[in-house]
């Protein structure tokens, strides 16, 4: 048995003439993908992913997407260690843009996936990665999956020392449900931003989701996270408010602009900045004299330059 560089060695050459457009190569490169060894499978795998979206033949297609569903059969940490052959999978799949009935299955079960392994002593869930990717892999094929979706967001929360490792899943469910276009979306991720131990970049993901779904009541629901503490979802706030209701949405965040600390009056001055018509910009004006330096710099560059002829 060749030794697992000279197989690995034998991958790259592979992918470099599949990059090139060689369709044998890629066949041989599918076959790869059906090994034991774990790294040759996911070296092969990294090289089909970076190849899916190529120009090939449609049998040579069909070959791919059979040998991509049956490498996400792959489980367990003897077949897949950290699930990597898997996470390469998914992201070939995207790539290739099958249609969504055929890979819902395997998506879904992905996405379902806890693979528990020893990490420096400590047993971690390393399917963490592939449970993100399935979620926006799934939303990006318009599969049937906005139950899934909404299980993943409610996955975990920071804990007290500050370790929070399910963030990555959330983020890219929220993400998902956005770009997936479900108008039931909206109620999860409303839900999502009453939830003041959420990471502000969680909450900043779920605001922008709510943004994509257009639902009647999304200020009324980002509203209250102008006042928060997480600057991240603070500022993200301010932006979505302005572009939903422009002049509507000044008052609240200069009001938040006066009471916050320096560094989030800045952010939130730019936000303010993004927000257009008159009351903003006479709102800029005011600030342009502030007596925090940085705040009144960031209203000043961000105020809407005079038409010719106005001084």
């Amino acid at each position: 048995m060749p030794s697992i560089e000279a197989d690995l060695a034998q991958v790259t050459e592979l992918a470099r003439q599949v990059a090139a457009g060689d369709a044998e190569a890629l066949r041989a490169l599918i076959q790869r993908l059906g090994v034991r060894r774990a790294l040759v499978a996911e070296a092969a795998a990294r090289g089909i992913r970076r190849a899916a979206a190529g120009s090939w033949t449609a049998d040579l297609q069909r070959e791919l997407l059979a040998a991509l569903l049956a490498a996400m059969n792959r489980r367990g940490v003897q077949a897949d260690p950290g699930c990597r052959v898997r996470m390469e999978a998914v992201a070939a799949l995207a790539a290739l843009w099958p249609p969504a009935e055929v890979v819902e299955a395997p998506l879904r079960e992905a996405a379902a996936t806890v693979q528990m392994e020893n990490v420096g002593g400590v047993m971690e869930d390393v399917a963490v990665g592939l449970r993100a990717s399935a979620a926006q892999a799934m939303a990006q094929l318009g599969c049937d999956c906005l139950p899934e979706l909404g299980l993943l967001l409610f996955e975990g929360l920071p804990d007290p020392a500050g370790r929070d490792p399910l963030r990555s899943v959330r983020l890219a469910a929220a993400l998902a449900i956005g770009r997936l276009g479900d108008p039931a979306g909206a109620a999860l991720l409303a839900v999502r931003l009453r939830e003041p131990a959420e990471d502000g970049e969680v909450l900043a993901a779920c605001i922008d989701g709510l943004m994509g779904l257009h639902h009647p009541r999304a200020a009324a629901w980002i509203g209250p996270l102008l006042a928060g503490r997480d600057g991240t979802a603070c500022v993200a706030a301010a932006s979505a408010l302005g572009a939903l209701d422009p002049d509507g949405a000044v008052e609240p965040v200069v009001i938040r602009i006066a009471a916050a600390p320096d560094w989030l009056a800045e952010a939130l001055t730019v936000a303010l900045g993004g927000i257009r018509g008159d009351a903003a910009a006479a709102a800029l004006r005011r600030l342009a004299t502030d007596r925090r330096p940085k705040v009144a710099a960031a209203a000043r560059a961000a105020l809407p330059e005079s038409p010719p002829g106005q001084g």
